[in-house]
């Protein structure tokens, strides 16, 4: 019969709906049955067409979102990784109908195209989607990437960074408060962007000195005009204030209740990612400095360096930025020497 095909774990129909091709998958490998579902389909218009690849992309992100696995951000990045791979393909094809050779070229692809820690990234997210299709029986056959050979590839350290003297010296001549409490949260806490947009009051304990980087999930913690907000790494944890931010912070957080945020307080959701969007502010000051090359992941793996290269270990280093131990050893084990503490950020002598 016409557009019925056979592939490795049974038969096909193939037909077009509204210009694209789509691939039915019959569900048998007996032919005479697979010609008889063929033509109920095009006998009945009344058959549904299965799941587009891009209906399972998102139904697959949704369930790692309420298996608290991704963040919004990062769901959005992954949603973005799995079109790009699905528009590749030849023909808009179901996710069953990828083949382990699709995925290797499209490995290929990537490696002329992006650095290859970016293309195995995307890899990493082929393979998580198409296992979650292998457990919930979307394949008839095995995870499709897991056969294609990833290259062996050496992650290089952190090499652009801030000197204590410079990180320094950029906070200090900061033109307003804003500025400075964001250069502080950057290079003093290793805050990433959007933490530093939707940190609250609640988060500072001056009295103890310590930084907690708290998840906003509902009440009491959600104040009026907030809305949910978590971590990248999905856990709360805990940053020991320097003394020249913990003294900054006593008069900057003067007057908030508890849960203001603690910058722009009067700057409400919109519908841009972050709450409060500082980079303009942010790179026309730095562009005056001639550091243009400054950005918020700079500061924090400033923060991360000079901590490691004054002797901090790299456990606590891995805490305070919330980040895995091995993931922080791969980029700044080579500039530890022995242990120290946070005020090695402000002070090339350790405070004992």
């Amino acid at each position: 019969m016409k557009n019925v095909y056979h592939r490795k774990g049974g038969y096909w129909y193939s037909k077009m709906t509204e210009g694209k091709r789509i691939w039915v998958n019959l569900q048998t490998a007996d032919y005479a049955e697979a010609i008889k579902r063929a033509l109920e389909i095009q006998e009945n218009p009344l058959v549904k067409s299965p799941h587009t690849a891009m209906d399972d992309a998102h139904e697959f992100v949704g369930h790692k979102l309420r298996m608290n696995q991704y963040s919004r951000a990062s769901a959005t990045a992954k949603l973005y990784t799995l079109r790009q791979f699905f528009q590749w393909l030849p023909e808009r094809t179901s996710a069953a109908a990828v083949t382990s050779k699709q995925v290797a070229e499209y490995y290929a692809h990537l490696q002329r195209t992006l650095s290859e820690s970016t293309a195995q990234g995307y890899m990493m997210t082929l393979r998580s989607f198409f296992q979650w299709a292998t457990e919930v029986k979307r394949l008839r056959v095995d995870n499709p990437v897991k056969s294609v050979k990833l290259a062996k590839w050496t992650s290089k350290g952190r090499q652009q960074w801030c000197q204590r003297s410079l990180k320094n010296k950029l906070i200090e001549a900061a033109p307003n408060d804003d500025l400075r409490f964001i250069l502080f949260c950057g290079f003093d806490a290793g805050l990433r962007r959007g933490e530093i947009s939707e940190c609250r009051r609640d988060w500072f304990d001056l009295k103890a000195g310590l930084l907690h980087v708290r998840k906003a999930e509902g009440p009491p913690r959600l104040g009026e005009g907030q809305r949910p907000f978590l971590p990248k790494d999905r856990d709360e944890r805990t940053v020991p204030l320097t003394a020249p931010f913990r003294k900054f912070l006593r008069r900057y957080l003067k007057g908030r209740s508890e849960y203001d945020f603690a910058l722009m307080p009067g700057v409400s959701y919109g519908k841009a990612k972050y709450r409060y969007d500082f980079r303009k502010p942010f790179d026309d000051y730095l562009k005056t400095k001639a550091c243009q090359w400054v950005t918020p992941h700079v500061m924090r793996h400033s923060f991360a360096s000079i901590l490691a290269s004054a002797g901090v270990s790299i456990f606590k280093v891995a805490q305070w930025l919330g980040d895995d131990v091995r993931v922080v050893q791969r980029h700044y084990a080579k500039l530890a020497a022995g242990d120290s503490d946070i005020h090695a950020l402000t002070s090339a002598v350790s405070a004992g």
